[in-house]
């Protein structure tokens, strides 16, 4: 593992002592965070509820899928490592391309931040200390969530973001995106900046912990080294975890030390 700022080391090797100790929790599946419009909306989640005294922390969970495909399922091994941890956990479901194109799924996503959010109270959390995190397609919207102008809306209080693509304007001609987008860059170029975290950077952002692979062959580690470096510019507090031996879906399936990083990071920014 490559931490590239000394803060994020010591914290690890601290042994990530701010973290919650571990919890027994409940899980309520299905839990609605937008009014159905048809059968089978996907606009659900799961809640945790760690048998912790509240008011405690709370994250968000994306799933990845190329923004095509995926389910929450796929970040239930988080949601229950969180919720031992002492999180309350809100692990969520989205519209998918390119039946629904962008930004139906950030709205989803901000729709599922909003109820968590609102519902803070009944669910014994504390609503300043709310973070978002997601994996691959799932940490592209965790972090448009964080960066983008939410006119208004909550916005999270950190993110974590594995294997992101954090500037979709560097694949203009991919047809992964081209389904989320609606088309290629060439056509679209203000779909696309708008579509990409690095080109909401601002003075005000929360902070962000990125982990990536370095070997990852469907997004490249250039994309978060320059979102880290586009936010350190503007004075947000940013990390990035380097996994020198990962891919793009072994940094997924092996994340012991990227999730150890999460947690102190964290346990560091929602004290």
């Amino acid at each position: 593992m490559r931490c590239c700022h000394p803060t994020l080391l010591a914290l690890l090797l601290a042994g990530c002592t701010a973290a919650p100790k571990s919890a027994d929790y409940t899980v309520e599946t299905g839990v609605r965070y937008a009014v159905a419009r048809y059968d089978g909306d996907p606009r659900i989640g799961d809640v945790y509820r760690p048998d912790t005294p509240g008011p405690r922390p709370a994250v968000l969970l994306i799933h990845g899928g190329s923004w095509m495909r995926g389910k929450r399922s796929e970040m239930g091994k988080f949601a229950r490592r969180f919720a031992r941890a002492g999180y309350a956990v809100y692990n969520v479901d989205y519209r998918l391309a390119p039946e629904h194109r962008f930004p139906a799924q950030l709205d989803d996503v901000r729709a599922a931040f909003g109820w968590l959010h609102a519902h803070a109270a009944s669910l014994s959390v504390d609503p300043d200390r709310i973070a978002v995190m997601g994996y691959s397609a799932g940490a592209h919207l965790a972090l448009l969530l964080a960066l983008a102008d939410a006119g208004g809306a909550p916005v999270p209080r950190a993110a974590i973001a594995g294997a992101a693509p954090t500037d979709l304007r560097v694949v203009p001609s991919s047809p992964v995106v081209a389904a989320l987008i609606g088309g290629p860059g060439d056509a679209l170029p203000d779909a696309y900046a708008q579509a990409s975290p690095i080109a909401h950077v601002s003075a005000d952002d929360p902070p962000v912990l990125l982990y990536h692979g370095t070997l990852d062959l469907r997004v490249d580690v250039e994309q978060p080294r320059r979102l880290v470096a586009a936010l350190r510019a503007a004075g947000v507090t940013a990390e990035l975890v380097e996994a020198p031996w990962s891919g793009h879906t072994s940094a997924y399936f092996f994340d012991g030390d990227s999730f150890e990083a999460a947690l102190a990071f964290l346990a560091e920014q929602m004290r």
